[in-house]
């Protein structure tokens, strides 16, 4: 239930369920980032920076858990994974 459907040679039903939820949450996550960037009042425009670097890093990170870039892209690239 935990891992990646794709590296799974066993096709159960439950197979990857937690693994696609994590991808959903990545996504709300990405969402609700996103929505408040662009519904941000005048006077708290000062935080656009910092919202922008959470949606670049949520969407980052939602990227490598979905194509596991942190196994098979990175270490090609000489990063280790505790480093991505």
């Amino acid at each position: 239930m935990f891992r990646d459907p794709n590296l799974n040679g066993v096709s159960q039903v439950f197979t990857g369920l937690y693994f696609q939820l994590g991808l959903l949450a990545w996504a709300i996550g990405l969402g609700s980032i996103l929505t408040t960037f662009i519904n941000l009042p005048d006077r708290a425009r000062g935080h656009r920076g910092f919202l922008i670097y959470l949606c670049s890093l949520t969407a980052f990170l939602m990227l490598d858990d979905g194509f596991r870039l942190h196994e098979s892209v990175f270490p090609y690239l000489s990063l280790s994974e505790h480093v991505t």
